[in-house]
């Protein structure tokens, strides 16, 4: 009997852990496991806090994503989280807040480093070091690299096309190019003609900057 009594006691302190690591949507289930397991004699005080620290670990990888990102609402949210659990310290998501803010510099940085350099052999050994240290950045790295190679792209088509005297846009003033006309997209290229400094409306000559596609 007792030792089925600790086997249930395990078992609530695994979904206690399970459910802190839910955050808000676990917070109810949480609360309740907790008082259950409050009133055995079998747990501790201290096993609860241990178990709920260690759920809370999945929390506070969250917060540093978040912050890494500037997502400071969902930040806010993960930190009122956290604060709910009195057994996290105030000092660990210090530190997660701290090490997003490092993160977000190291992304920077590499955005700068890709802008200034042009050498594939230095990219691929940054690239390969940011994601060693921060593996959870893969999308994030991958889509920075794409939008260089496709700007990359665009300078040169652009240069080519100097070089030969043709415009730089393929855009007819003889169709229309407003969003509604165009067939749907998930994106599109906007292309603005900066003739001028003013945009408005029966403008002309140097003044007459406009969108044009």
């Amino acid at each position: 009997m007792a030792a089925t009594a600790k086997e249930s006691s395990r078992n609530l302190l695994g979904e206690l852990q399970k459910c802190v690591s839910l955050g808000e949507k676990g917070y109810e289930r949480c609360a309740f496991i907790r008082s259950v397991l409050s009133g055995r004699d079998d747990v501790s005080p201290e096993d609860i806090a241990r178990y709920v620290r260690s759920g809370a670990k999945v929390l506070l990888l969250d917060l540093e994503k978040f912050v890494s990102w500037e997502n400071a609402e969902k930040a806010g949210e993960l930190e009122a989280i956290l604060a709910a659990f009195p057994e996290v310290p105030v000092d660990d998501v210090i530190r997660a807040k701290r090490r997003g803010g490092e993160i977000r510099n190291a992304l920077q940085d590499f955005e700068a480093f890709l802008r200034k350099t042009s050498d594939e052999k230095m990219i691929a050994h940054r690239h390969a070091q940011l994601l060693k240290k921060y593996p959870f950045l893969s999308g994030n790295l991958a889509r920075k690299l794409e939008y260089q190679a496709n700007s990359k792209k665009r300078q040169e088509r652009n240069q080519n096309l100097r070089k030969t005297g043709q415009p730089l846009s393929t855009v007819s003033s003889k169709i229309s190019h407003a969003i509604q006309t165009l067939d749907p997209c998930s994106s599109w290229d906007l292309v603005i003609d900066e003739s001028g400094r003013e945009f408005e409306v029966g403008a002309t000559g140097a003044q007459a900057g406009k969108i044009v596609g």
